[in-house]
């Protein structure tokens, strides 16, 4: 086995860049909260109430976004340390392989010397004293909690619905 495609830089970056977009999503709030009072102040009516209630959605999404983020950015660090362990041990493996090859080398000599039984003490020994590492990969983790945008049902307010004498004169959309 190889080594794994994995690069951990390229992670590292990755995890780094969706932490910054979720602290700038976050780094919004008070900006754009600001921004709907202050159009709100003197807007009145059932536009008011849309965009109060898009305002409302749209601050919901980017918290929950910035999260998503923040979770992704984990998720790839622990990818990143999950491909180290797998990195090392598959080097522990490998080193093992080759001073197995060499214990088996002086086992056939020792053998020739002192027969089966010091065959078979050597072998007793090495085992105790360098056993072989784990032979497969260690299994995935838990899976993060992981956050769903929901569907949500958002009224389509056209000028129709609002103002349904405008669209019977036909000054306004037909949907």
């Amino acid at each position: 086995m190889g080594d794994i495609a994995f690069d951990a830089d390229e992670s590292r970056s990755a995890a780094r860049v969706a932490r910054r977009a979720a602290e700038t999503l976050r780094g919004q709030a008070g900006d754009r909260s600001g921004a709907v009072e202050a159009a709100l102040d003197d807007f009145e009516g059932s536009y008011a109430e849309r965009f109060r209630s898009a305002a409302v959605i749209e601050a919901e999404d980017r918290a929950r976004l910035a999260g998503v983020l923040v979770d992704l950015a984990e998720q790839i660090d622990a990818a990143a340390a999950a491909a180290e362990r797998e990195r090392a041990r598959q080097r522990a493996h490998a080193e093992w392989k080759a001073r197995d090859a060499d214990r088996k080398r002086a086992a056939s000599v020792a053998e020739a010397l002192a027969g089966a039984a010091g065959r078979s003490v050597l072998d007793a020994w090495e085992g105790f004293t360098d056993p072989e590492p784990s032979t497969g990969p260690e299994p995935p983790g838990e899976a993060a909690d992981r956050r769903d945008f929901r569907r949500r049902l958002r009224a389509r307010w056209t000028v129709d619905r609002l103002c349904p004498q405008r669209a019977r004169r036909g000054n306004g959309p037909t949907n």
